[in-house]
């Protein structure tokens, strides 16, 4: 009970340090973009010209209207990034603070709300070419579009969970954050980012839609961003998703808070 409690005071005292994970994500977003004209907005028009060039050629492969391929392919793009993003840099996050977490006594959730902070901002960045596009090609705004809020919220949560587990599991283990980025490499073809589900039938389908976390993570912010209502499949694996990967991240932190800092 007491390695229990002490897992919860460090993810609750975490969590409640906002100004400190704000200020290391705002810092630390500043820096990657230190002396350039445009900062932060460099990925975003880099996002905006892999848009365009994949929308104008992977419509034309779908024989899709590119006015309703652009926005499916922008909006799932926009999610994909902050998901992956915090997955891989997860791996590193307790490495990468073992300077600080060795000479001075931080929660070590810190360290996870700041990467998740950090993507979120980067997030709203590159949601201005969504902006844009649906400048171009509207899409219906309705009361489907409120559920991106919950959606984010899901994501946001789950992204806690990830990065405890994954950062300890890659500081004990340093092969697994190079074979995470290439797993995820093959999983955006994987999952329907480029294409639609309505493009499967039958057990390819099954497999790579159904049973593809990913693709639910993705459809509970696409669709209300499309102005649709997201499958009731999608709520119920992401909620499914959530409650067990935030009782294994409080085991893990339970179980591994002590040796962390041994691995580092």
């Amino acid at each position: 009970m007491k390695d229990l409690a002490a897992a919860l005071s460090d993810i609750y005292s975490g969590f409640t340090n906002r100004e400190m994970w704000a200020r290391m994500a705002w810092t630390d977003v500043r820096m990657r973009y230190k002396r350039t004209v445009l900062g932060p907005f460099w990925a975003t028009l880099n996002m905006a010209i892999f848009i365009v060039a994949l929308g104008l050629v992977f419509s034309h492969l779908w024989k899709m209207e590119l006015a309703d391929y652009l926005p499916y392919l922008c909006s799932g793009f926009l999610v994909w990034n902050p998901i992956t993003a915090i997955i891989t840099e997860s791996g590193s996050v307790f490495v990468a603070a073992s300077g600080t977490l060795l000479q001075i006594k931080v929660p070590y959730s810190t360290f996870i709300f700041a990467t998740i902070y950090r993507n979120f901002i980067i997030f709203l960045h590159h949601a201005v070419v969504y902006i844009g596009v649906i400048i171009v090609y509207p899409v219906p705004i309705n009361m489907n579009t409120l559920l991106v809020i919950p959606g984010l919220l899901f994501i946001g949560v789950n992204s806690f969970w990830v990065g405890s587990v994954v950062g300890m599991t890659c500081a004990r283990y340093r092969d697994i954050q190079p074979l995470l980025t290439n797993i995820l490499q093959i999983v955006i073809f994987l999952t329907p980012i480029f294409w639609t589900p309505d493009m499967l039938r039958g057990r390819g389908r099954l497999a790579l839609v159904d049973m593809n976390p990913f693709f639910h993570f993705i459809d509970i912010v696409r669709s209300p961003l499309l102005g649709k209502a997201p499958a009731l499949l999608s709520w119920y694996v992401v909620s499914g998703f959530t409650v067990v990967g935030l009782l294994v991240a409080v085991y893990c932190f339970k179980k591994y808070r002590k040796k962390l800092c041994y691995w580092l």
